[in-house]
């Protein structure tokens, strides 16, 4: 036996122990058959770990998040933005919101959704099963839109909003409408 290799037989199969570098050829078996690849394989060379593969997705980032409008003015945000709205029943307090930038797509997640939305992946397939709607109609007196869960979504990715507090307060200089809440990109 040559002093290069080697070898045993353990049932079926052939195992060759590699004591100095060699040049082979391997070719997989199959239709068509491979052609073969010329390789040399060192017995004193320690394999290479596989770069470890990144990671899918990521935890998202979680903040708090308040819009706030008087009377017919702008909306005043603070950790969201892209959201309008307008009073379509002054009498009961009924807002209709709606995305301001072109592109960005408006949705409604169930209420009970927010506690698994943590994670990119997760809100993925949450927005997934979600259709866009053109806008949201919320009562905002006396916190009747808490627990409503929005998602934006544009070509950065998808930002969600759940509704903490709501309220709506006459002043002089109209009324005053608040939506407080978390936000999670």
């Amino acid at each position: 036996m040559p002093r290069e290799f080697l070898r045993a037989s353990v049932g079926r199969c052939l195992v060759v122990w590699l004591l100095v570098p060699v040049p082979l050829s391997f070719a997989v078996a199959g239709d068509p058959p491979a052609s073969p690849v010329p390789t040399v394989l060192d017995p004193l060379e320690t394999p290479k770990p596989e770069a470890p593969e990144a990671p899918l997705g990521r935890e998202l980032e979680e903040s708090d998040a308040v819009l706030r409008r008087r009377g017919r003015g702008e909306v005043e945000s603070l950790g969201i933005t892209g959201l309008t709205w307008a009073t379509i029943d002054p009498i009961r307090l009924v807002i209709r919101l709606r995305a301001t930038a072109e592109g960005t797509r408006l949705r409604r997640l169930p209420a009970d959704s927010w506690p698994d939305l943590t994670h990119s992946l997760t809100l993925e397939g949450a927005v997934a099963a979600a259709r866009p709607v053109p806008y949201v109609d919320l009562t905002v007196a006396r916190r009747a839109a808490a627990g409503t869960i929005l998602v934006l979504s544009d070509a950065s990715g998808h930002v969600a909003f759940r509704v903490t507090g709501s309220a709506a307060t006459a002043t002089e200089r109209g009324t005053l409408v608040e939506l407080v809440g978390r936000v999670r990109r």
